[in-house]
């Protein structure tokens, strides 16, 4: 795709699955040094990688699945890890030029609606929160059921994209990842 992202060190956390694959493997066929973080502690990660590479570019995290039947704790889960991750990587993007941060929130089509309002809420205020530091913040919705044949890969484009510099005008918003398989219609 060409999108700008050559050298860009990008870390990408969530439990290993295959979305976080396919978010890996398109970011390091635009040029990325991707470094994978399985969630246990964001810290020690972010202190290996400004140790190798001065620097952190890109934060891409990848939330666990929230189901329709999730009560309030359980479906806030995914925003106390973003906000948690945030925390931990933001200070390492000083010396980055492109200082990105992608949050993937996982969710159904009928899943809970205050998921989705604290997702929009939380990627705003995060946006405005870190403006005046540079770094941008932009949210997708994506199902967690990815059965749909090519959905991780649309999922996976999505987030390379808003790693990019070109996503530079969407700061702040949350972009839903199409839930309909391929050749269906609304």
């Amino acid at each position: 795709m060409k999108l700008g992202l050559e050298s860009a060190v990008i870390v990408v956390r969530g439990a290993e699955e295959p979305l976080i694959a396919s978010i890996e493997a398109t970011l390091r066929a635009e040029g990325a040094d991707v470094i994978l973080d399985g969630g246990a502690d964001i810290g020690s990660t972010v202190a290996e990688v400004v140790d190798r590479h001065a620097r952190v570019d890109v934060l891409c995290c990848v939330g666990e699945p929230v189901e329709p039947d999730s009560g309030p704790t359980r479906a806030a889960g995914p925003l106390v890890q973003f906000a948690a991750s945030v925390s931990a990587v933001a200070p390492a993007m000083s010396r980055s030029s492109i200082k990105r941060i992608v949050l993937v929130h996982r969710s159904t089509v009928n899943g809970p609606r205050h998921v989705l309002a604290g997702t929009l809420n939380l990627a705003r205020c995060l946006a405005v929160e870190f403006a005046p530091e540079g770094i941008e913040v932009h949210s997708m919705i994506f199902p967690s059921d990815d059965g749909a044949p090519g959905l991780r890969a649309k999922a996976a484009a999505a987030a390379a994209f808003l790693a990019s510099p070109r996503a530079s005008f969407l700061t702040g918003s949350v972009i839903p990842v199409d839930y309909l398989a391929e050749g269906t219609s609304a």
